[in-house]
């Protein structure tokens, strides 16, 4: 595990004075009526058959580059059902398992600048300085693949790193810019670099950096919500089989509310099951605040796909 902290190797991995360019959202409205979210043991055949409109799953059967998806397996995903298909992204954290993860990487004498601390909820994933040239190369190449398989946009995971970068050397509003950045020139690369004009993006959490949308600063301009096309939630209502404050909720809405008024849709992932009051309640919940719901099993491994439940078909687990 790296010992380093947060305030650590920012001599070599200084935040950039980048300047990027607007870029607006997708060409086409992002519209699902559902959703379904499976990154580990995907069948894409079994996939292609349940009702939801729009499905996340990992670019690779397991994650690694050799079981990475044909571009025919994501076409046959889409054509079912008329799918909106969309890569998982992780912008904030390094996974050891990805094709692009070097193993001399997890020696504090041979790791890059920008890697950071190993996060101990999930061993193998590294916090990294997202604002490095070098990372956001490797991410751009990493899109790369995505765009040629055919996916329709990118499902953005640990997006709210920035908070756990702020500290007295910088501020939250300088890393907060630089994630808002980042996410501008992904959307840059995809639609104008590349050509997919209709290509998604949805940042799955860091709804907080919409606190400071819209400011021009000596830094840069905030414009997150022009370039997003939607934003996915987790741990909206509960924690597990543990209500959430309502206070924290109430904060989180106010934002959420504030992507719905843009006429953008709001994804939520509650891990809930198997509690099937907590999952009625979920769902209830997030169609009366106007959001698109799914819920997941409580251990987060998003290893199987959960049918919608409404209160005449409570869940039944499978072997």
């Amino acid at each position: 595990m790296m010992s380093s902290t947060p305030a650590q190797k920012r001599e070599d991995c200084t935040l950039p004075n980048r300047h990027i360019a607007p870029i607006s959202a997708a060409s086409k409205k992002l519209t699902a009526a559902t959703w379904a979210y499976q990154l580990q043991r995907a069948d894409l055949r079994q996939l292609g058959k349940i009702p939801e409109s729009l499905l996340v799953v990992d670019y690779s059967r397991d994650g690694s580059e050799a079981k990475a998806w044909r571009p025919d397996q994501i076409r046959s995903l889409r054509e079912n059902n008329q799918k909106i298909v969309l890569a998982y992204l992780s912008i904030g954290e390094a996974e050891d398992y990805r094709y692009y993860f070097r193993r001399e990487w997890k020696s504090p004498v041979k790791a890059p600048c920008w890697l950071g601390p190993e996060n101990p909820q999930w061993p193998g994933n590294f916090k990294v300085r997202y604002w490095s040239e070098e990372w956001q190369q490797l991410i751009l190449g990493y899109l790369d693949k995505i765009i040629d398989q055919g996916f329709d946009g990118i499902y953005l995971d640990i997006v709210d790193a920035y908070e756990y970068w702020a500290s007295a050397e910088m501020s939250r509003q300088e890393v907060a810019l630089s994630m808002v950045q980042f996410i501008q020139r992904l959307a840059a690369h995809a639609r104008i670099a590349r050509g997919r004009h209709e290509f998604f993006l949805v940042p799955q959490n860091g709804e907080g950096l919409l606190a400071f949308d819209f400011h021009i600063t000596s830094i840069g301009t905030f414009d997150l919500l022009r370039v997003i096309d939607g934003m996915g939630i987790e741990d909206l209502y509960y924690y597990g089989k543990e209500k959430n404050m309502p206070e924290s909720t109430s904060y989180r809405n106010k934002f959420l509310q504030q992507i719905r008024a843009a006429g953008k849709p709001v994804f939520l992932i509650d891990y809930v099951y198997p509690y099937d009051k907590l999952t009625q309640d979920f769902y209830k919940k997030a169609a009366s605040d106007g959001y698109i719901g799914y819920a997941a099993h409580e251990n987060r491994k998003l290893d199987r796909y959960y049918p919608r439940m409404t209160p005449a078909t409570p869940h039944k687990e499978k072997n």
